[in-house]
């Protein structure tokens, strides 16, 4: 039962049908699992980026990630910074606080290299607690938890709905 139990904890949640929210985690959890490179990604697809697991193989970093499915989910429409820090700060869209996150919003943390105004790491809610993200050096883009009592949660500054 254990072993179950802790499987059942790794699995992504379901992928909402329908809305801009499910459309933007869609194009992001098709990459699970595709290894980080930091500075990785654009509206395109995963890129090599400044190659700092020394792979050679394309990747993603947390905002490139989160640059592709907004681009994608939206046709080209909605066009987001490069870095997390321009993303959080993007007056375009409204800010949602821990309780009102709905799947596809965009999820931010201070980070190792940022601020509680200029985030250094961004992920996108998935519902039920988790969120989908690319987490650092060494990793590969996957489900996390921001449940109460997890350093993400205690650490969460704001989400973002995106809208156009």
């Amino acid at each position: 039962m254990a072993a179950l139990q802790a499987k059942a904890a790794t699995c992504p949640p379901p992928v909402p049908s329908g809305g801009l929210g499910g459309r933007i985690l869609f194009h992001a959890q098709r990459w699970v699992g595709t290894p980080y490179q930091y500075g990785g990604g654009n509206e395109n697809g995963p890129t090599v980026g400044f190659d700092s697991n020394g792979s050679g193989r394309p990747g993603w970093d947390c905002s490139g990630l989160t640059l592709h499915a907004v681009h994608q989910a939206t046709g080209g429409r909605v066009k987001l910074a490069r870095v997390a820090a321009a993303q959080f700060n993007d007056r375009r869209f409204p800010r949602i606080p821990y309780d009102q996150l709905q799947p596809g919003d965009l999820v931010f943390w201070a980070g190792s290299h940022g601020t509680a105004t200029a985030p250094g790491h961004v992920g996108i809610y998935a519902g039920d607690q988790r969120f989908l993200h690319a987490p650092q050096t060494g990793d590969k883009v996957r489900f996390a938890s921001m449940a109460p009592g997890t350093h993400r949660h205690r650490t969460f500054l704001a989400g973002l709905r995106i809208t156009y």
